[in-house]
């Protein structure tokens, strides 16, 4: 949702809503059947201002907007879900895997930019966005301590992190009528190893994706939605803080689904 507040201001809310799923072979070795994770709700609300960096009267056809967000902890970080050890037995409710966990459970602050240039039909965009989370761990226990039990999970895999993330894409977008356009990005994304601010404990999956996301965007009278389908066709997984190899994993593509209204 966004609100205007002046020509060059304004003040945006987003309350994303998760549905996902995550599965592992339990037991692990040998493999065994794979166990599916599910979760759903809704995730971390971020509000903030919003700045137009030049004036967009003497500046229509390109800009660049300055964001800073405040995240707040509205999404569950504790679902459970019922799963065995990691021998395939044992089977007792506990914390899904942190990857489909709805919230993190911290504080954080967002920075953002983006910026578009219009060139007849076409109009390029690119865009970054940083999430700060000064908050170490969640208290939440990981999936390592899900599957071994927390006497022989290491002290600092005990509990899941609240980590920073990242977003940088660019691309460009076709009107296809007065309503209606196509485009196509390349996103980065993903969760350093490091924290800017804060400690580095806590069980994390560190790596990034690179996808080629198609999409179609519909506009109205003080509405707009967008459809995106990010395909991530170079996944690279990260040591963490310690060293240690890490063990993200990615999915093959998503959905994103977007609506913002305007008042």
């Amino acid at each position: 949702m966004t609100a205007a507040i002046t020509e060059r201001w304004s003040a945006t809310a987003s309350l994303p809503y998760l549905s996902a799923s995550w599965s592992l072979p339990q037991p692990i070795s040998p493999p065994g059947p794979r166990r599916k994770q599910e979760t759903s709700g809704i995730g971390d609300l971020v509000i903030g201002p919003r700045f137009w960096v030049f004036d967009p009267r003497e500046n229509p056809d390109g800009n660049l907007q300055v964001g800073l967000g405040l995240k707040c902890p509205t999404g569950d970080e504790a679902v459970e879900e019922r799963y065995p050890d990691i021998t395939g037995a044992n089977f007792a409710m506990k914390p899904a895997d942190v990857s489909i966990q709805p919230g993190d459970g911290g504080w954080g602050s967002v920075l953002d930019l983006q910026a578009f240039r219009d060139l007849g039909p076409v109009r390029l965009f690119a865009g970054g966005t940083y999430l700060v989370n000064p908050r170490e761990t969640n208290r939440t226990e990981s999936i390592v301590t899900g599957l071994v039990g927390s006497a022989a999970t290491a002290d600092h895999l005990r509990y899941n992190s609240v980590p920073d993330q990242f977003l940088v894409m660019a691309g460009g977008s076709v009107a296809l009528g007065d309503r209606l356009s196509a485009g196509l990005a390349l996103r980065w994304e993903g969760v350093p190893p490091r924290d800017l601010v804060g400690g580095n404990d806590g069980f994390r999956r560190p790596g990034y994706v690179v996808a080629l996301a198609p999409g179609l965007s519909w506009s109205g009278d003080g509405w707009s939605a967008g459809l995106s389908v990010p395909w991530n066709f170079l996944k690279n997984r990260l040591d963490n803080a310690q060293g240690e190899p890490g063990d993200a994993t990615f999915a093959d593509w998503s959905l994103i689904l977007s609506v913002t209204v305007d008042f």
